[in-house]
């Protein structure tokens, strides 16, 4: 397993991903032109790991920048057929010490309902639900029931 920063050539394998991903949620690929953020990484996200296994991207994650102390992590991904061994838990730490030696003084994040079980890694690593609450996203006014996170750094 490595965990190592994005690049262009990755985006091929880091859409067939997110697509797999989101296609195992209800709901999330009704309308994938919602997605630009992974077609345009680069300039939406500050930095952005994937995690290669034998040659192969299985997660990963994105972080941006909110303010001078605060940045949002996005993303965490991981193959469903890698879930359950940890890769998960790297990744978040991963991102979590980056984030760290960068100075940033607190880290937010947010999930949907159909992402629950990602719920418990977050509290696992110190998070603590800021809200929770029905919101509408995207061209076709889905709602989604979102938990928001924050953490000290």
């Amino acid at each position: 397993m490595k965990i190592r920063e994005y690049k262009p050539s990755d985006q091929e394998q880091v859409w067939a991903l997110h697509v797999k991903t989101i296609s195992e949620n209800d709901g999330f690929t009704k309308n994938l032109s919602f997605h630009t953020d992974m077609k345009d990484i680069q300039n939406v996200y500050e930095t952005f790991f994937v995690l290669e296994k034998n040659d192969k991207i299985i997660g990963m994650i994105a972080m941006k920048r909110v303010d001078a102390k605060t940045a949002e992590i996005k993303r965490l991904q991981v193959n469903s057929d890698y879930q359950g061994e940890g890769y998960g838990k790297a990744l978040l730490e991963a991102a979590l010490a980056h984030l760290k030696l960068s100075g940033y003084a607190k880290a937010i994040l947010d999930y949907s309902a159909p992402n629950g079980s990602v719920g418990n890694l977050y509290l696992a690593h110190g998070f603590e639900i800021t809200e929770q609450k029905t919101c509408t996203f995207g061209p076709d006014n889905e709602e989604f029931f979102m938990t928001y996170m924050q953490k000290s750094l």
